[in-house]
């Protein structure tokens, strides 16, 4: 990302920045709908997709990479907010301050720790432990559980409507959200929210938990 606001600012050396004007949009910019900086064909090889040049275009381009990040022309300062951006302060909230059992504190710290699952322990060595979750998945990770387990479709379905329920909570916003992003706000809750929210985010998530041990 570094390199791409070194040649979106014309800072990369001649011999960088040449191969990488082979892409920039030479089209005026129109203010009514957002116009990329730069273009990839395409059509291309899977080595050039992979390849240093069209991976980096492509990741300059994307649509999670805000745009006011691109216009900060200071390259330390850029940096100093990319990071930001790209890992968000997780905002824990300690099990002892939710009304929780004492089983659902211990498997919400568990899954914090990921050392809960089938293919955490397998990780950590366990003896005579198969990663492989009971649906027949390769692995049985948080990830797999909460999002993609067709044994789990009720749990999910019920935890997205107790999601939905609660107050000032944005069901539309999180469902935007990539997987990794989803486990964080419901294990530590979201960086945008107010306490109380990500409280009752937080004890949801570990009712959710608790429900699911019983499968898995």
């Amino acid at each position: 990302m570094l390199l791409m606001h070194d040649v979106y600012y014309e800072n990369a050396p001649p011999y960088i920045s040449n191969i990488f004007n082979l892409y920039r949009n030479k089209r005026p910019t129109r203010a009514l709908r957002k116009t990329p900086h730069f273009i990839v064909p395409a059509k291309q090889s899977e080595k050039t997709r992979r390849g240093t040049v069209v991976s980096s275009i492509s990741e300059w381009e994307r649509d999670t990479l805000p745009d006011q990040l691109k216009t900060i022309p200071i390259k330390r300062t850029f940096k100093y907010h990319l990071k930001k951006h790209l890992f968000p302060k997780k905002t824990l909230i300690d099990t002892v301050h939710l009304n929780l059992d004492r089983q659902a504190e211990i498997v919400l710290n568990k899954t914090r720790c990921d050392f809960i699952f089938r293919y955490h322990k397998f990780q950590h060595q366990f003896n005579n432990v198969n990663p492989q979750c009971l649906c027949g998945f390769r692995s049985q990770t948080t990830q797999h559980l909460f999002f993609s387990c067709p044994l789990l479709l009720d749990l999910r379905e019920q935890l997205a409507l107790d999601l939905a329920g609660i107050p000032n909570f944005n069901i539309n916003h999180y469902n935007k959200l990539n997987a990794k992003e989803k486990l964080d706000t419901l294990l530590y809750g979201g960086s945008t929210y107010k306490i109380e929210t990500n409280k009752l985010i937080v004890t949801t998530t570990a009712n959710f938990i608790s429900l699911i041990v019983d499968y898995v």
